[in-house]
């Protein structure tokens, strides 16, 4: 007798990318797995992002009116709940391709240890044109280079656009994404996934991670400019802001003076990319302190 596969729902988010939606979609829906359901949850786009999915009509359609990603996210699990069969819960972006085995991959990683409670696998980027040299590492790849194959950690990070969870263990937190985090339409906040997983793993779980569920990330011309970065890592900081207690903001002018000590002395080394890289730490520092005034 044959033992039915896990019954999986996939949540994608997404806002204003139909064309990079579609490819996404493309590749979803063709994993190597039977038993799985994919969720679309339109964060409010005003493109062609509802057209898109109904070329797929095996994938499910909400629209979520309130901006921002954290709305999309728990929309999605609002969903779940409501079904009775959920055993996984996963989260990829409207951005990105994923192998055939995705699925049987996290799976397997789970099987390493009954005290995993999400996987989370590699993000490799996928650049429109090249990046510049001076790109700060790790903004749009993530473990690029770990080759581990079914590991599990206590401490670790997760990544909501490459992630499978055990709704079981969500539902017992019952656990929710921060709705005043997280990117809300074209405003770059972040940190939304930060307290949902570690509320989710810590302290009596632990953190999955397999190299061979990754996933192609694609980015497009407009974000590898430098102007993309400040805006970046200026909403990390308000991001920080509202994560932390209010006294970073006095924390924060100390080490404002210091970073911008610092951006001063490696000027004179003429290294373009450390020079950008300690400029943008000046910048993040400048959203903590500027975020109480900041409309999110």
């Amino acid at each position: 007798m044959m033992v039915e596969e896990p019954r999986v729902y996939i949540g994608i988010c997404t806002y204003n990318r139909a064309k990079s939606l579609k490819r996404t979609l493309k590749s979803v829906i063709n994993l190597d797995y039977k038993n799985y359901q994919v969720i679309v949850i339109d964060n409010n786009s005003y493109d062609e992002t509802k057209n898109v999915v109904a070329l797929f009509p095996q994938v499910i359609y909400f629209l979520e009116r309130r901006q921002g990603i954290a709305y999309a996210r728990n929309k999605f699990l609002d969903y779940c709940k409501e079904r009775n069969d959920a055993e996984y819960v996963g989260f990829i972006d409207d951005d990105e391709t994923l192998p055939r085995d995705w699925l049987n991959s996290m799976i397997d990683c789970f099987k390493t240890n009954k005290q995993i409670a999400v996987v989370t696998g590699a993000v490799v980027p996928v650049y429109e044109t090249l990046p510049p040299l001076y790109m700060p590492d790790g903004l749009h790849n993530a473990y690029e280079n770990k080759k581990e194959i079914n590991t599990f950690y206590e401490k670790f990070s997760a990544l909501t656009g490459n992630c499978l969870f055990k709704y079981q263990i969500l539902k017992e937190k019952k656990i929710r994404f921060n709705e005043s985090l997280g990117r809300k339409g074209n405003i770059l906040m972040a940190r939304e996934d930060t307290k949902f997983f570690s509320d989710l793993v810590e302290p009596e779980y632990f953190y999955g991670f397999t190299s061979k569920a990754f996933i192609n990330h694609y980015i497009e011309k407009e974000r590898l400019t430098f102007k993309y970065f400040v805006r970046r890592f200026f909403y990390e900081g308000v991001s920080e802001y509202y994560c932390k207690n209010k006294t970073i903001l006095l924390k924060s002018l100390f080490k404002l003076f210091v970073q911008i000590l610092h951006f001063i002395i490696v000027l004179f080394t003429f290294k373009k990319k450390i020079i950008v890289e300690r400029f943008l730490k000046i910048i993040k520092t400048i959203g903590i302190l500027s975020a109480p005034f900041v409309k999110i």
